[in-house]
């Protein structure tokens, strides 16, 4: 390839990363916001899946995105996505790519305070209208915890380890 060529490839690619990252930055302030819950579900492919595993569930599709976030909004009244150091792969194709993302979140879920940590795992892709959106985005929880007892004394509510 010819140096220009170098160039404008590597212009798209950190164009992608960028619109990756802007991409998660809207998804936190819409979800913080308590704003429209179709907003959330058009950052997802039509397929695409939103994957709490066994702590909040799996929902399949922009349909299901949507109703989620739309139930979610009457548990958790205060929440405050932190997206913290990402790491964003751009495939070759510059149509693919995955993220990741650390969480720390504190928050307000049925009127308890708590504190959620985890990590997320997000699949992208750029679709024809140019826009990325997630294909798939897995939430992996490693504490939920009550603000005022702390993740060493209680982990997850009601469970003693």
């Amino acid at each position: 390839m010819s140096l220009r060529a170098d160039l404008e490839r590597e212009v798209a690619r950190l164009a992608a990363v960028e619109a990756i990252a802007c991409l998660k930055a809207d998804y936190a302030r819409l979800v913080d916001g308590r704003e429209s819950p179709r907003e959330i579900a058009e950052m997802f492919t039509e397929d695409g899946v939103w994957d709490g595993q066994e702590r909040f569930g799996v929902v399949r599709g922009r349909d299901e995105v949507f109703r989620f976030f739309d139930e979610v909004r009457a548990h958790v009244t205060w929440p405050c996505h932190n997206m913290v150091a990402p790491s964003i792969g751009v495939a070759d194709d510059l149509v693919t790519a995955t993220a990741h993302w650390y969480l720390w979140m504190p928050c307000t879920i049925d009127g308890r305070a708590l504190w959620l940590a985890g990590r997320y795992e997000d699949d992208l892709v750029r679709e024809a209208d140019g826009r990325w959106r997630f294909r798939r985005m897995l939430l992996h929880v490693e504490t939920l915890t009550p603000y005022e007892r702390g993740w060493e004394a209680e982990r997850f509510p009601g469970e003693s380890e």
